[in-house]
């Protein structure tokens, strides 16, 4: 069934846009594979269909089929969904260019963890130009009195400063973006950036896992899906990991015979906030607002417009301040009680 699903034309899309300086042709190609976007999701999508009345007629049932398919029409469907947002990022040959921030989210912040390295994506000419890391540790940074230190910082850790690695500590990711903007504006090291991609170690190692091993040739290392996050403690504080990590992945995209299988885990780390985007331009924007996909705090509402409905939510926020980073072996149960009496 993997054979029912695959896609030439989603394959291409996936190595033209990690191919930087295209031709005048394949810029023309890349914009025709944008454009056939809808149809090839709806081509994913009535295969899934197809299948899911072959196997309800079928004396043999497949769990596994079963959930696979399910996921790849959540996929399809949420895919469709953004399709106007590639064709406007996607229209025009202007150099853009997006905040990058690699959380370590093995140590908590509420923002996905300490951000350990930013840097920049550049799209110019209908493909990714240029991937640009720096090490947070490396990047000097002058406080001011526009950028306070939050209160469980200076309180509990002692800190006076706010870096830049500790910038992420809002749940808000547009809070965070914006933190981390002014911070790079007062140091005169903004980008005029068009908007910003957080991704946590776990998504790089969820990625690798979809999509492959890859070897560094500088640092002699190979980096799979299992070792990522052991290779990036190893080489925490050397931007050199990052950085050949996503140019050894965006070389690897230019052979990749597995596009569908890679939209469908960057759709699940959306999902779970391993990875978020976040747009200057609202209209790129709306459609990841309606996926949940930007990193911001919903404010929960009542669905029925009644005086007496009460929304009772729980947010729960963790901050690791100390040195050991473990949060991740570290299970909590939290129980809620809610009582309702009438009046």
């Amino acid at each position: 069934y993997t054979t029912l699903f695959r896609s030439d034309d989603l394959n291409h899309f996936v190595q033209l846009l990690a191919t930087s300086e295209l031709t005048q042709n394949e810029q023309q190609d890349i914009s025709l594979l944008t454009e056939k976007f809808p149809e090839t999701v709806s081509r994913i999508q009535s295969s899934t269909n197809l299948l899911r009345e072959k196997i309800s007629s079928s004396p043999i049932k497949s769990p596994e089929l079963i959930e696979y398919l399910n996921r790849m029409s959540a996929v399809g469907e949420k895919i469709s969904k953004i399709i106007p947002s590639l064709n406007e990022l996607l229209i025009n040959n202007d150099e853009k260019k997006y905040l990058l921030l690699i959380a370590n989210d093995q140590q908590l912040r509420p923002g996905g963890g300490v951000i350990e390295a930013y840097g920049w994506i550049t799209v110019k000419n209908k493909s990714i130009n240029d991937i640009h890391i720096i090490d947070s540790d490396t990047y000097t940074f002058v406080p001011s009195e526009n950028t306070e230190v939050p209160s469980i910082f200076s309180h509990y850790g002692g800190v006076q400063d706010l870096s830049f690695a500790d910038a992420a500590y809002s749940a808000h990711f547009p809070d965070n973006y914006a933190r981390m903007r002014l911070m790079l504006e007062e140091n005169k090291t903004d980008q005029n950036y068009e908007g910003s991609i957080l991704i946590t170690r776990t998504g790089i190692s969820r990625i690798l896992t979809s999509n492959g091993d890859l070897f560094l040739p500088k640092l002699k290392e190979k980096i799979t899906g299992e070792n990522s996050l052991i290779k990036a403690e190893i080489y925490k504080g050397d931007e050199r990991f990052y950085q050949e990590l996503f140019e050894q992945l965006r070389g690897s995209l230019k052979n990749t015979r597995a596009a569908l299988t890679l939209f469908s885990t960057i759709v699940r780390l959306l999902d779970e906030k391993q990875l978020v985007v976040l747009f200057n331009d609202q209209k790129l924007q709306a459609p990841f607002d309606s996926l949940y996909w930007t990193g911001k705090i919903i404010t929960p509402e009542c669905i029925l417009n009644q005086a007496n409905c009460t929304v009772d939510y729980l947010f729960p926020l963790e901050t690791n301040l100390g040195s050991n980073n473990i949060n991740p072996y570290i299970v909590k149960h939290t129980t809620h009680k809610a009582r309702s009496e009438e009046h």
